[in-house]
């Protein structure tokens, strides 16, 4: 593995996609608002900087022997999932019936999404039994999930 080349491929990874992110904010936002663009298009970079390091991260500890490879083991959710179902698929239902031009439902759907990857998370862990945190997260998570998905969709408004 040459990880001078890697650096030099990530930097350039970064470097394209932060250029072309804040090209596309700056563009669509500074007609509007000056802060909110920039804002926005450091909020980006910083993003970009995080999913670059994590990546690369994750991929220099790939081959490593400590790793071992483990499929992700939902069975503890099939026990949560009617639970799962009664709170997502009516507020989803709400959502899509709001007249908002659909801001909403794709709120809704944003805390859907964190939902489930807050419930893959907790399935990847290796314990053979939940918590009682764990069965709190699977059955009620989404609510927080949606107050923060609420919040971030008013703050980036």
């Amino acid at each position: 593995m040459n990880t001078t080349l890697d650096r030099h491929v990530l930097s350039v990874s970064f470097a394209v996609t932060s250029l072309l992110g804040v090209a596309f904010l700056l563009a669509f936002w500074l007609p509007t608002d000056i802060a909110a663009a920039m804002g926005r298009a450091a909020l980006f970079v910083v993003s970009m900087a995080v999913v670059h390091w994590l990546g690369y991260r994750l991929y220099i500890t790939q081959d490593t022997p400590t790793m071992t490879s483990r499929n992700v083991d939902f069975s503890h959710v099939r026990h949560h999932l009617w639970g799962i179902a009664l709170t997502q698929l009516p507020c989803l239902l709400l959502a899509a019936m709001l007249l908002d031009g659909g801001r909403g439902f794709r709120i809704c759907i944003a805390a859907i999404f964190a939902h489930w990857l807050a419930i893959a998370f907790i399935s990847a862990r290796d314990r053979a039994e939940l918590t009682q945190v764990d069965a709190f997260v699977m059955r009620w998570g989404f609510f927080p999930c949606l107050a923060c998905a609420v919040l971030i969709g008013n703050v980036l408004r």
